[in-house]
């Protein structure tokens, strides 16, 4: 899906944001869930991982599955705001900010536009 959960087979959807991001080159290919991804994993049928601001160690529910697939990637990339039991797994872990060290407007998970400014 695109911004929104705008879905990419969606032909007006991709000509609005192909109008705003002046390309035309968008793809339209439904792709995988993240639980697929790691059944991929566990199959060899995926070879890495770029993982950002998310902890599959902790928040998937079966963590031996998680284990697996994890151990079975070739490369991980973990990019977090501080170390999780999944960037133990990671080749590379690059570093994050925080919501809170950024002004400025976002959605939460929950769908709220919250705004924060650090300004005094």
């Amino acid at each position: 899906v695109y911004s929104g959960y705008q879905k990419v087979s969606d032909q007006e959807v991709l000509d609005k944001f192909g109008k705003a991001w002046s390309t035309k080159k968008l793809p339209n290919k439904v792709g995988i869930t993240v639980t697929s991804a790691f059944d991929k994993a566990a199959h060899g049928e995926l070879k890495a991982f770029f993982i950002m601001g998310e902890n599959p160690m902790l928040s998937e529910a079966d963590q031996n599955h998680v284990r697996k697939a994890l151990s079975n990637l070739d490369f991980i990339v973990v990019q977090d705001i501080f170390p999780t039991l999944t960037s133990a797994y990671a080749d590379v872990v690059l570093p994050a900010a925080s919501f809170a060290e950024k002004d400025g407007t976002f959605t939460s998970t929950e769908r709220r536009a919250v705004s924060i400014s650090r300004r005094a």
